[in-house]
């Protein structure tokens, strides 16, 4: 038992010190379950801390949106509710982090499957679970920090916070804000662990990652854009 925790913290060292070697050995061993475990209970831990905090800051949204009059009468107190409740309310979030990992994988096989990278489903599903740690763990972190101290630290991890006085709803200023720190850390260490694991060329690797990564701000600006205009 002690070796096995000893060899998941190791894994989780590895992904950030080593990830080409590191995601690329959990690529091969498909060893997936442990990680996306860690994500699932640290994703809500940190949003059942946060929630009341964002609940707040999505009020204010609300009231200076489209919507203000259908949210004036509604009165949700979190701290209300009982244990079960805030863990009813916050199951979706949980469920989406699947979604997001199970379709991350799927157009990164897509994507490096036709750049001739070997593996199957299952394989790249492994390493995204364990990139994941990057792309979804550390980003909630900094989100935490920020929502209890009211700071917009994700803000200055991107290259938006260089577009002097841009519409923050504007679909430019979202996509340039996909590619924050942990976006392309995250692409850099996929493409590090499928060339380790598939031996394909790292240059080539590191295209396919880069043009997954624009093809994913595309579509998630988009998504965002379309939301956030109609708020």
């Amino acid at each position: 038992m002690i070796e096995k925790i000893n060899s998941l913290f190791a894994g989780l060292d590895g992904i950030i010190r080593t990830p080409g070697p590191s995601l690329g050995n959990l690529m091969g061993s498909k060893k997936w379950v442990s990680y996306f475990v860690i994500i699932l209970v640290t994703v809500f831990i940190l949003s059942f801390v946060t929630f009341p905090y964002a609940a707040d800051q999505m009020s204010e949204m609300m009231e200076d949106s489209s919507l203000a009059d259908y949210f004036q009468d509604q009165d949700f107190d979190f701290h209300s509710l009982s244990f079960g409740q805030k863990m009813f309310v916050l199951i979706p979030e949980l469920v989406f982090v699947f979604i997001v990992i199970g379709i991350g994988a799927f157009f990164t096989y897509l994507f490096f499957g036709i750049g001739g990278a070997e593996g199957l489903y299952i394989n790249y599903f492994a390493i995204v679970t364990g990139a994941s740690l990057i792309d979804i763990v550390f980003p909630k972190m900094v989100e935490t920090i920020s929502l209890i101290f009211n700071v917009k630290l994700l803000g200055f991890l991107s290259p938006a916070v260089f577009i002097p006085g841009g519409d923050a709803k504007s679909f430019i200023h979202i996509f340039v804000s996909r590619f924050d720190v942990f976006s392309v850390w995250y692409a850099i260490a996929i493409a590090l662990g499928i060339a380790y694991f598939s031996k394909l060329d790292i240059k080539k690797s590191m295209t396919i990652s880069g043009i997954y990564l624009i093809f994913k701000a595309l579509v998630i600006s988009g998504f965002s854009f379309l939301f956030l205009s109609m708020v």
